[in-house]
């Protein structure tokens, strides 16, 4: 399927609701990496869930969720092989368009 990127996690309650669907012991990429720290779909990195001892700097600039316990996020390198957590934006079902005709009155006192 086409997807639109990885997962960004805003909150505890996004978290859950990824860990409830991924089978279970799986660790997954998400969308979080280390150019000082930032989601990769643009949004600020505000809410964390590191777990302890993470994220440890050097060579990890990679975040991936272990949901195999507590769903707690560790660093890792970014070259290592894992699943991942995506969305999509769902194509609009309707696009509503609006035309507009500026007519300038005669007697408007653009001065005013």
């Amino acid at each position: 399927q086409h997807y639109t990127d990885l997962a960004s996690i805003r909150n505890l309650s996004e978290n859950e609701v990824i860990r409830t669907l991924k089978p279970a012991g799986l660790i997954v990429w998400t969308g979080l990496y280390k150019d000082t720290w930032k989601w990769s779909n643009g949004p600020m990195f505000i809410y964390s869930y590191w777990a302890g001892g993470h994220p440890s700097g050097g060579l990890q600039k990679c975040a991936a969720a272990n949901f195999g316990s507590s769903g707690l996020w560790m660093g890792w390198t970014c070259d290592v092989k894992k699943a991942s957590v995506c969305y999509h934006d769902p194509v609009p079902l309707w696009r509503t368009v609006v035309k507009v005709k500026l007519v300038k009155p005669s007697a408007l006192d653009l001065q005013e």
